[in-house]
């Protein structure tokens, strides 16, 4: 079973990104997310959650707008960056939109990642 709020919440967040990423014009993209479920669901890899459908509809439609975009799961430890902007989101509850160099603590994180730097996934 899963979470039907983190479902829709994240679905609804990729696709507020693909729009964000159609808007500043890009053509190329690689996606990386650590919600198994919407990837897998956009891919066509499994059945569409009928509370996300549309939402994948729509994901599915920009998807076909930009070249060659590629879309895979990552564990949450293997992109610390998407981690930490989506912390700071909860925590500002405002649209945020980077514009300029991100913070220097954010620019770690990338730098961090760039170079393929994860956390060890911990098993309980």
């Amino acid at each position: 079973m899963y979470d039907a709020p983190i479902l829709i919440t994240e679905t609804i967040a990729l696709r507020a990104g693909l729009k964000a990423a159609l808007d500043a014009g890009m053509m190329h993209l690689q996606i990386e997310g650590d919600n198994r479920m919407v990837i897998q669901t956009v891919k066509v890899e499994i059945h569409i959650p009928w509370r996300i459908q549309m939402l994948v509809h729509d994901i599915r439609t920009m998807l076909s707008s930009f070249t060659s975009p590629t879309i895979q799961h990552v564990f949450r430890e293997g992109n610390m960056a998407s981690d930490w902007i989506a912390k700071l989101g909860v925590v500002l509850k405002t649209d945020l939109t980077f514009s300029h160099s991100p913070s220097p603590e954010l620019s770690c994180i990338i730098h961090a990642d760039y170079l393929g730097r994860t956390l060890a996934r911990m098993a309980i």
